[in-house]
């Protein structure tokens, strides 16, 4: 239909400037005759009218807006029918989601193994779709990552040139590993519980200080985990860990009180134990603080080769700034 009114536009056009314009080309003029006297000798030559320059550039006109209107319709049903394929393309990405080899966590801590990141592309790769102008399902995406208890904030998600996602992530470090009923679950420096519950194995393999004796339960993963006791644990465990000798120590026993209700930190080692006192702050006035007790304990591991071990004994650092030992041995946590 479309055609045809272009069509029928154009030969009306064109029809009526020929016969404005270009009338003299198709015809000639005869001459007239002079007074009543013997008609004029016919000439052998036609004269032609003269040429009009205005009629003939009114006609290329015509003819130059009839060819605009044609490039109009013509280059109008074209551009509809790209436009319907995009709409068509786009619709087909944005319900897509995204492959998961497409999604990529930039420096992933070592902690965590294939399966946890591979979790976290999961996440990515379920709510970002193929659509590459869908900036909504990267939000999404972010959203969804935020949540997770291994994860403290998302720095960003952004879609690269060649489709694929990059995700920059500010994960949680985890600076002990927590018994617990059901396995050892990973805490950062705020008591948050980051990761886990896992077994001992996984653990050991991450060379973090455990602590036992926690008397609160967990809540869930993700929320601090409540207690004065977690939090003493975790303040002395920062202060030994750079120590030579942290090695040594299996646990940290959060467990035991005085008789005012004072939590006592005990250190359990493969064949004895070290009586640490109260904890990291709260010393004074009644046992040295931790910088003398620290001191102690390393004089103690240069005199005892290099070890804080004695067997069946109790190193006590709570009484003096001296080492005091006990001949009683406390059973390991």
């Amino acid at each position: 239909m479309t055609k045809r009114i272009v069509f029928s536009i154009f030969n009306g056009f064109i029809g009526q400037e020929a016969g404005k314009g270009m009338g003299w080309f198709l015809s000639g003029q005869k001459g007239g005759r002079a007074g009543r006297g013997k008609p004029r000798k016919k000439s052998s030559r036609t004269v032609s009218p003269k040429w009009d320059p205005k009629r003939t550039l009114a006609g290329l006109k015509g003819l130059a807006i009839a060819c605009a209107v044609v490039g109009f319709f013509v280059g109008w049903h074209y551009a509809e029918l790209a436009l319907r394929a995009y709409a068509g393309q786009r619709a087909e990405a944005v319900n897509r989601p995204l492959n998961l080899d497409r999604v990529a966590m930039v420096n992933p801590p070592t902690w965590l193994d294939d399966k946890d990141i591979n979790h976290l592309r999961m996440l990515v790769a379920g709510r970002v779709t193929a659509d590459p102008l869908d900036r909504d399902s990267l939000s999404r995406a972010a959203v969804a990552l935020a949540q997770s208890p291994w994860i403290n904030g998302v720095e960003s998600i952004e879609r690269c040139a060649d489709q694929s996602v990059r995700v920059q992530a500010d994960f949680r470090k985890p600076v002990a590993a927590v018994q617990s009923h059901s396995g050892y679950i990973l805490v950062d420096k705020a008591s948050i519980w980051v990761a886990g519950p896992w077994p001992i194995e996984r653990v050991d393999s991450l060379n973090l200080p455990v602590i036992v004796g926690v008397a609160s339960a967990p809540l869930r993963a993700g929320v601090v985990w409540p207690g004065d006791d977690l939090k003493a644990g975790l303040d002395l465990a920062t202060l030994l860990t750079p120590q030579p000798y942290a090695k040594e120590i299996r646990a940290i026993d959060v467990s035991a009180r005085d008789a005012r209700g004072r939590i006592k930190l005990m250190l359990a080692t493969r064949t004895g134990q070290v009586l640490w006192g109260l904890p990291p702050g709260k010393e004074h006035p009644i046992e040295p603080d931790a910088l003398d007790k620290l001191h102690a304990l390393a004089s103690f591991y240069s005199q005892n080769q290099r070890s804080i071990e004695l067997p069946g004994r109790t190193v006590d650092l709570s009484l003096s700034s001296d080492v005091v030992f006990i001949n009683r041995a406390v059973a390991n946590p």
